[in-house]
């Protein structure tokens, strides 16, 4: 099991490990937009090792037309990936600390 940031970036570190398998794709994203932690199937599902998507902005991965569901609680949302984008859906929901917000991306069942 691979983590993505160092103990004093994630509060409760332990708390993500059940996340880092998940089947859809997870990330942590702080107050200012950045992913602060993702796991491998979002890592899949944008075609960039997960790692890498650390520090990048989540509404900067997006459709210009699909930024707005970014910065609220999720919608349908195109992801760009290195084919052009995958259809999915994004759910987001804050985090009890106030330090930013979860995001599941699941794909549309047509872009598999």
């Amino acid at each position: 099991m691979s983590h993505y940031m160092e103990p004093a970036d994630v509060p409760y570190r332990d708390g993500w490990a059940p996340l880092d398998g998940a089947s859809v794709g997870c990330a942590r994203v702080g107050t200012d937009g950045r992913i602060a932690w993702a796991n491998e199937a979002l890592g899949k599902m944008i075609g960039q090792p997960a790692g890498v998507l650390r520090k990048r902005h989540l509404v900067d991965l997006v459709h210009p037309d699909d930024q707005d569901v970014v910065e609220g609680t999720g919608g349908p949302v195109r992801f760009a990936n290195g084919n052009g984008h995958v259809a999915a859906a994004m759910y987001a929901a804050p985090l009890p600390d106030g330090a930013g917000r979860i995001v599941l991306i699941e794909p549309a069942p047509d872009s598999d």
